[in-house]
């Protein structure tokens, strides 16, 4: 099938797994961004490199709602951990609240990744942004942001016990 037939179609009727990466490439960057989404996820999955490529795209037009921009910040995360820090620590009060939920999520399901000063730079800056929004609940998942919230001032605490102490 070719690109322009696909976009003619719904992003439910599209089956990703039967296209080719030059495709999902190509879907990455059409004007229907649900579409777009999926086809960087389903590149993710496929091909490391593209969609590391993609999706650095993406982020430095930015290109996109806040879906596909969050799904290149996740994108970025597993293919390319050092360029998806360098984007995450020029965030700023202007990024969009669902980015920030996808950042806070990925922060937490990847603990183990955020341990040394450099990523924790990255946590201080999401906590700061996060702490100064408001009326956006219906993009920031309260749960979320609780347990984001708890383990920021934990670790912060601990951070703070072990310089006193040493």
């Amino acid at each position: 099938m070719k690109i322009n037939d696909l976009m003619i179609l719904d992003d439910e009727q599209i089956d990703y797994d039967s296209l080719s990466e030059e495709q999902l490439h190509q879907l990455v960057y059409s004007d229907n961004l649900f579409m777009a989404t999926s086809a960087l996820i389903e590149l993710r999955f496929r091909n490391k490199i593209i969609a590391s490529l993609s999706a650095s795209s993406i982020l430095s037009k930015p290109y996109g709602d806040c879906y596909l921009q969050a799904a290149a910040i996740e994108t970025l995360f597993e293919t390319n951990f050092p360029i998806a820090m360098d984007y995450m620590k020029k965030l700023d009060g202007t990024c969009h609240p669902y980015i920030l939920n996808s950042i806070m999520e990925i922060i937490m399901e990847n603990l183990s990744k955020f341990q040394s000063e450099k990523e924790r730079k990255v946590s201080q800056i999401i906590y700061d942004i996060v702490q100064s929004l408001t009326g956006v609940d219906e993009f920031i998942d309260s749960e979320v942001k609780s347990k984001f919230f708890n383990w920021y001032s934990e670790d912060k605490k601990l951070r703070s016990n072990l310089i006193v102490h040493s």
